[in-house]
């Protein structure tokens, strides 16, 4: 018996993992702000101060757990969709 409801949480699963991850894209990007040290460096030669750069510590943590809720969606409508024949 297929169970509806886990289909569609899966599905809302999905696609709650797709939107993490796009956000954790998204701030990955570098900011105008960066884009100038980056100008900065490359004129003078030299590298600027770590704490002036924006961190990317929260883009890949957006990007991992949207990975984790993404594949836990594809487990959970592939498992009820394999045991509908049991």
């Amino acid at each position: 018996m297929v169970r509806s409801e886990f289909i569609i949480i899966g599905c809302i699963l999905v696609l709650v993992g797709g939107v993490l991850c796009y956000v954790g894209y998204n701030k990955m990007q570098p900011t105008e702000v960066d884009q100038v040290i980056s100008f900065a460096e490359d004129i003078m030669g030299e590298n600027a101060p770590s704490d002036w750069k924006s961190s990317k510590r929260e883009g890949y943590i957006f990007i991992a757990s949207g990975g984790v809720v993404f594949l836990a969606g594809l487990v959970l409508i592939l498992k009820c969709r394999t045991s509908s024949g049991k």
